[in-house]
């Protein structure tokens, strides 16, 4: 029985978990309340870790001589425990969100902005909200010229191919527009007044930009969008095998997810999280890090893992920077004092500025990462259902 049990880990023990978790949730949060403690917020984490790895884990023991039962019964426990552990995660933000009554002050911030303007509370509120950097206009101007000079030139010559240009340019802008509004837009300045309102922006560039502009594999029109004899001398550039084995190592799979959680974890150290809030070239350098490590991220998702392999750095990633977003949201003092020194301005103490960004880090990127991963398993156990052996990726444009 427990060799089964650990076997198949999502059939058995991941229920098992969810089980027990939604009967301590009944019980916990009048602790929670009674003493102050956070106690559910914490046994979800913990369930969340142990659905995942009950899943997840087992699977490094199967082999590819097993029966095709077998090895149906595994992909199967995986998708459960994964789909159980999603479960879990909407139930610790559930408890999060009722703990958090912060974010009742977050709805009203939003609705009062204009009147805040109009009142006085700050001035200048809507008198400079477009940030006109040119360190961060130009690049994206260049992008945008490039990609739309070389995906008009492919489409007058590919007859055929003409669906996949679109699709592929749909994705880009797609991407493209949420990056220049989280960098250029009134957002980017309100992040400078408030965390809540930075962290919103950092998850666009990492969550919802980043994986857009690499789903349209850019590269090539960026190619065709420079003059002839600039395309053909880039074109031999990144033929060579010095740039395809540092491209190979910087996108695989574990080099990727760690360099995207080093970047995340080490610019959220409060010490360089303010210093990058109070030096415009350390902000810039904070964006282009979150935007490029993310790339490399979401390319080793999409592009070069194994369905099952991308799903399991998607959970990791999930699990880590859910745990960062507990950590900022959980915190009983002020971690961030420079970025939180502006929110008494919008009505919000410091904490609760802190505690909201962290809720954001928590449960929309969270919800992301969380949706991806299962998307991943979902298509590994169809393939596997077919009995495809060889490594599969997502189906390009």
């Amino acid at each position: 029985m427990m060799t089964a049990a650990t076997k198949y880990g999502g059939l058995v023990l991941a229920p098992l978990i969810w089980a027990i978790n939604t009967q301590l949730g009944q019980i916990l949060p009048y602790v929670d309340c009674s003493r102050r403690t956070y106690w559910s917020l914490l046994t979800s984490a913990v369930a969340i870790a142990l659905a995942v790895t009950s899943a997840v884990v087992p699977q490094a023991s199967s082999t590819q001589e097993e029966a095709r039962t077998a090895l149906f019964i595994r992909h199967l426990s995986v998708l459960v425990g994964l789909v159980f552990a999603f479960a879990l995660m909407l139930q610790g933000s559930h408890m999060a969100l009722e703990r958090m009554r912060t974010l009742g002050a977050f709805i009203f911030l939003l609705m009062t902005m204009r009147q805040a303007a109009a009142h006085g509370a700050e001035g200048h509120l809507f008198h400079s909200e477009w940030t006109i950097d040119p360190w961060i206009v130009t690049p994206l101007t260049i992008a945008a010229l490039l990609y739309g000079r070389g995906s008009w030139r492919l489409w007058r010559r590919a007859r055929t191919s003409r669906p996949v240009v679109g699709k592929r340019a749909l994705c880009y802008w797609a991407g493209w527009l949420t990056l220049a509004g989280a960098l250029v837009s009134p957002l980017h300045w309100l992040g400078e007044q408030l965390f809540t309102f930075h962290m919103i922006e950092h998850e666009i560039i990492m969550a919802i930009s980043a994986p857009m502009i690499v789903i349209a594999r850019p590269a090539g029109m960026f190619l065709w969008g420079l003059p002839d004899r600039l395309r053909r001398w880039m074109g031999r550039t990144m033929r060579r095998r010095s740039a395809q084995i540092t491209w190979r190592w910087l996108s695989g799979g574990t080099n990727a997810t760690l360099l995207h959680a080093v970047a995340i974890w080490a610019w959220h150290a409060p010490v360089l999280f303010d210093a990058a809030v109070s030096d415009v070239t350390l902000h810039r350098l904070q964006h282009l890090s979150f935007f490029a490590t993310a790339v490399l991220f979401w390319w080793s998702i999409f592009w070069r893992s194994h369905h099952g392999v991308a799903a399991w750095h998607l959970f990791l990633t999930m699990l880590h920077t859910g745990a960062l977003g507990a950590l900022m949201a959980l915190a009983p003092r002020v971690l961030y004092v420079e970025q939180t020194h502006a929110a008494a301005t919008w009505w919000l103490t410091p904490l609760e500025d802190q505690q909201l960004a962290g809720m954001v880090m928590w449960i929309p990127a969270g919800t992301i990462y969380a949706g991806a991963a299962l998307a991943m398993a979902a298509l590994w156990i169809a393939n596997a259902g077919r009995g495809v052996d060889h490594v599969q990726r997502i189906r390009p444009l």
